[in-house]
């Protein structure tokens, strides 16, 4: 799943509070399409697993027969959500009751929890989204308030779906193993070796694996093949007679094998990050890292400024990486999706570690040839920023389908040797990210073997590929050979994106939504030549020119830094990074004591009764407030103009450049902003 920094995530959700005041009550959000069927009295018998489990149904199709599973009865049943909601939108939950293994005609049944997010447009398309999010085992339901800005694009026309799949997030049962995610922070303050950071994992997920299997788990049951059925029976279950598929990584593999087994009903299938159901995934990890870290290397030699102030840099990493594992650094690193701060034994394994999943995130890419170089220095402020950030997520992850998954579908059809020879070409890099605990793991796992692969898929759904150029883990490769197996598919590879290609430009939800509307049609995906290359931070890249913007869906103008990447509707950021950030939003309202004490209530921060600064520009009366936002310094200003409108202006930065940009971009913002006229 596409990661972004805590500071992205508040701007984003921020929008989303901003954006719901005053609303004419015939555009606020609906439900176009989706109608539950009505309940189907379940056959299977009452499950023998704790009260956190549910059914999965099932409607076979021919395509071919080997790989569908079994008819069953599914149902879905209304239920409260199970996270708070997010504020902005409209959402109705419930849960898909399906049996845990469909080949067990005594299987019991597991509940997959659903999240509905409905239309505000008044002519609705009446084909939803369906979101299939990665892992396996990331839960999109306990992240859905962070993917506001993914999913808000695609509510103007549409009904957005997501659901924890099955073991993951909010469904019962949970396949999470906190035993693992005790073992990695517990670990983060000591000196370990590779091999001895190898044998705690392995020891963790052992221990989980047998109490899931005393709590009376079938871990047999959770595997790509179910994922899939589970997705044409939510299908049929909710009464939807077409929808459109949204995958994003291992949701692409998901998404490919229902096209392959279950087509009925699949209006089109956007692939952002292609994992194929044919690849040796395990054999790929090294290579496919190898190629994304050759990326950076390239594109910083290429770029002068960044070659002057970190020459050879695939040298400097990998010694920097020997200095840290003779002398190890240690620092302090702020959690920012639990709030707490972790002591950090900095290693060279944990450096390579950290660099190859901050390649999973466009706005991580330009800080890296600094980070690297300054680590090799034992300074880790960019350290710091990246690893809280990885480390985070690991609250969100179900570990136990994870290893379900792998230790089904990918595990019993490769070996150590397939996987070592694959990395001969890369022994430095092999040295810290060789993947052998997985067959250790799966060893006592007690998964099944899941042949996914040898079935090849031959399909005409119209299908759209989106590919990042430093994506460290679905490489292009892979998304031009799904390409192939697809008739009338569209491909486009985006040079700077990373893993997660959807919400990295404009320019991707441009092509995206005109493939939506007509998907027969290949979009128009002219803007990809004109998005900017990778602009790495360096010591030169300092200064800040403020030109002219304009937003007629917001109403507002004002001024932006020049050369800042916008990241949603009002909101930039710093080209080298999502912290150094400017929001800027019109609510046709009054709002603004509803939107600090939103504010407040969404992120836990303590925002003063009365403002730092009252502050009067060309008639408008700001409330000016200066407080710390999660480590980094913030400005906010709101003020109510005599129209009804209510502006706002937020900006975020680190602490130590806070004051030149609240005197160079935020109060000359102040002074420019403006509402639109209605034309």
């Amino acid at each position: 799943m596409p990661r972004l920094s805590l500071v992205l995530f508040t701007l984003f959700a921020l929008a989303a509070i901003t954006s719901c005041g005053g609303e004419d009550p015939e555009s606020r959000p609906q439900f176009a399409t989706v109608t539950p069927a009505p309940a189907i009295p379940t056959v299977v018998p009452t499950p023998q697993v704790p009260p956190t489990d549910t059914p999965v149904p099932a409607d076979s199709i021919p395509l071919p027969e080997s790989a569908t599973l079994p008819e069953t009865d599914a149902r879905f049943e209304p239920d409260l959500c199970r996270i708070r909601e997010p504020q902005g939108v409209i959402v109705q939950c419930g849960n898909l009751v399906v049996p845990e293994n469909r080949s067990d005609p005594n299987s019991g049944t597991i509940k997959l929890h659903v999240m509905v997010f409905g239309t505000s447009s008044r002519n609705p398309a009446p084909d939803p989204l369906l979101y299939l999010a990665g892992g396996p085992g990331s839960s999109i339901v306990e992240t859905s308030p962070y993917q506001l800005p993914l999913f808000s694009r695609f509510l103007e026309e549409r009904d957005v779906i997501v659901f924890d799949q099955r073991g993951v997030g909010v469904s019962q049962p949970g396949l999470d193993c906190p035993e693992d995610t005790n073992a990695v922070f517990d670990s983060l303050n000591q000196h370990l070796t590779k091999e001895e950071e190898k044998a705690l994992h392995v020891a963790a997920m052992r221990t989980c694996r047998d109490r899931l299997a005393r709590e009376g788990f079938d871990l047999t049951g959770y595997n790509t093949s179910e994922n899939a059925a589970d997705v044409r029976d939510l299908r049929l279950a909710m009464g939807i007679q077409e929808w459109n598929l949204y995958g994003v990584s291992y949701g692409t593999r998901l998404a490919l094998a229902t096209m392959r087994d279950y087509p009925q009903g699949i209006r089109s299938v956007t692939l952002d990050s292609t994992f194929p159901l044919e690849v040796d995934f395990y054999s790929s990890i090294v290579p496919n890292a190898g190629r994304a870290l050759s990326n950076l290397f390239d594109e910083c030699a290429a770029n002068p400024t960044c070659s002057r102030a970190y020459p050879d840099l695939e040298s400097k990493l990998y010694a920097a990486a020997a200095i840290l594992d003779e002398k190890p650094g240690q620092t302090a690193v702020f959690n920012p999706f639990i709030r707490q701060t972790h002591e950090v034994v900095v290693t060279g394994h944990r450096l390579v570690d950290t660099v190859f999943n901050a390649l999973y995130v466009k706005d991580f890419i330009p800080l890296l040839p600094e980070l690297i170089y300054d680590a090799a220095e034992y300074e880790f402020d960019m350290f710091d920023l990246v690893f809280g950030t990885i480390v985070g997520q690991t609250e969100f992850r179900s570990s136990g389908m994870y290893f379900s998954v792998h230790c089904a579908d990918e595990v019993p059809f490769t070996t150590r040797a397939q996987v070592e020879t694959a990395s001969i070409s890369y022994p430095q890099l092999a040295t810290y990210l060789e993947p052998e605990s997985v067959f250790d793991i799966c060893g006592f796992w007690g998964s099944e073997p899941n042949d996914i692969k040898s079935n090849t898929l031959n399909s005409d759904i119209p299908t759209l590929v989106l590919a990042g150029g430093f994506d460290p883990i679905t490489p292009p490769e892979w998304g031009r050979r799904a390409e192939a197996a697809i008739t009338g598919s569209h491909y486009f590879e985006f040079t700077s994106a990373a893993h997660g290609v959807l919400g990295s430009s404009d320019c991707s939800f441009d092509i995206t939504l005109a493939f939506l509307r007509t998907p027969v049609e290949e979009p128009d995906a002219s803007c990809i030549a004109e998005l900017p290359l990778t602009a790495f931070k360096t010591p030169a890249s300092v200064g800040v020119t403020l030109v002219p913007f304009e937003d007629a869906g917001l109403g507002l103008r004002s001024v932006v830094p020049a050369g800042w990447i916008q990241f949603g509707r009002g909101i930039h950021g710093e080209s080298t990074r999502g912290v150094v950030a400017v929001m800027q939003q019109a609510v046709p309202t009054n709002a603004a004591h509803q939107i600090l004490p939103a504010f407040t209530q969404q992120f836990g921060i303590d925002i003063p009764e009365e403002p730092d600064q009252m502050l009067e520009l060309d008639g408008l009366i700001w409330d000016i407030y200066r407080l710390s936002l999660d480590n980094r310094s913030a400005a906010i200003a709101i003020s109510d103009d005599d129209d009804g409108m209510t502006l706002f202006l937020m900006l975020t930065s680190e602490p130590e450049g806070h004051e030149a940009l609240y005197r160079n971009v935020f109060l000359p913002t102040l002074a420019e902003i403006d509402v639109l006229q209605p034309q």
